[in-house]
């Protein structure tokens, strides 16, 4: 035993608490400064949305009470040690103790004490975290349908259903109603602070309240099948008028709909996409895909996949399962190169 506490252990032991010393040094700010471009996914950087601050508190408040339970455990661990060590020639079997009423009576109750504390605040933030606006309050609600892998957002009140994709003012209460049309999903934000399942049959309420212009990403965070993993959304937080600009965009007809020279495509979009796509003007049936009526704006498809260009496209269309595991998409017959681009140059031009 007093070889564990030679010179050399020491100075382990010194170097180690050093290195913990100096990782102190990874304060919030650094944090924020990693996450800046707005495309990292983290639970303890939440402050962009009205939820954060009282989620952080509890962050912090638990971070507390584990920080002083652990220096309790490692004194009296460390103080043992030495106390109760062998010392020069003793041998044989050291004095047993069996029991002690005094000692486990402060074991149960130390422990249900330490429940309540972290009890407490946590209900009092669930039930914040629940709380529904105020009737008559100005928010945007958005029904959220989660779908093996993607996500279906329709906006009841602006008449809009776009993928993927949401979008979001600043500054204004956000309601979600979450379902599911398969499995379980979980709609998750990292960044805004909320989560919910998306359940078949039943629907789920969220808000939050978003309060710093930019792009976060987001991900289903209950396993749902073969593409779980490729199940991703990303939402933009607006100024309201990014926001009513895209509203207008998206409410628009896009010019392909009926431009003349996209007659053939738009044949051929009938004849091997309709069933499962909607394009407005064009098909509006279909809602086993996404709706794709202005996909073009999107900046990347697939559920955040892959970025929205000529190639990217023509490689789904001729092989959506190799692009994506587990992908739904099954056409009526192979598609040759010249139906492809045909195809890819009507869905660039549905801005």
């Amino acid at each position: 035993m007093s070889a564990f506490f030679s010179k050399q252990s020491w100075l382990r032991l010194a170097s180690l608490a050093a290195l913990a010393f100096l990782f102190t040094g990874c304060a919030e700010e650094s944090i924020m400064a990693w996450l800046a471009d707005g495309y990292k996914q983290s639970t303890l950087v939440i402050k962009s949305t009205d939820l954060g601050p009282d989620i952080w508190s509890l962050y912090s408040t638990f971070t507390w009470i584990a920080a002083i339970i652990f220096v309790i455990v490692e004194v009296l661990l460390v103080y043992a040690i030495l106390r109760f060590r062998a010392k020069g020639d003793e041998k044989g079997i050291p004095e047993q103790t069996h029991g002690n009423t005094r000692v486990e009576i402060a074991w149960t109750i130390a422990p249900a004490i330490i429940v309540l504390f972290i009890t407490i605040p946590s209900i009092k933030t669930i039930f914040k975290l629940a709380e529904a606006p105020q009737d008559g309050a100005e928010v945007v609600r958005v029904n959220v349908l989660g779908k093996q892998w993607w996500w279906e957002y329709n906006y009841p009140d602006l008449g809009i259903v776009t993928a993927n994709q949401l979008h979001l003012p600043v500054g204004k209460r956000a309601v979600f109603n979450v379902e599911s049309d398969d499995v379980i999903h979980s709609f998750w934000f990292p960044n805004m602070g909320g989560k919910r399942d998306a359940t078949p049959g039943h629907v789920n309420h969220m808000y939050f309240t978003p309060r710093q212009p930019g792009i976060y990403l987001g991900q289903c965070a209950e396993y749902c099948g073969t593409s779980h993993a490729n199940m991703k959304m990303t939402l933009y937080v607006q100024t309201e008028s990014e926001f009513n600009a895209w509203v207008a965009q998206q409410k628009a007809v896009p010019a392909a709909v009926s431009a003349p020279e996209f007659e053939e495509a738009r044949g051929l979009f009938m004849a091997n996409c309709a069933a499962c796509h909607a394009v407005r003007g064009v098909a509006e049936f279909g809602r086993l895909g996404p709706d794709l009526t202005h996909v073009a704006s999107r900046d990347t498809f697939g559920s955040g996949m892959y970025e929205t260009n000529d190639e990217n496209l023509s490689k789904w269309l001729k092989d959506p399962q190799g692009m994506k595991p587990g992908s739904k998409m099954v056409l009526p017959e192979k598609l040759d190169d010249a139906t492809v681009k045909t195809l890819v140059d009507f869905l660039q031009a549905l801005k």
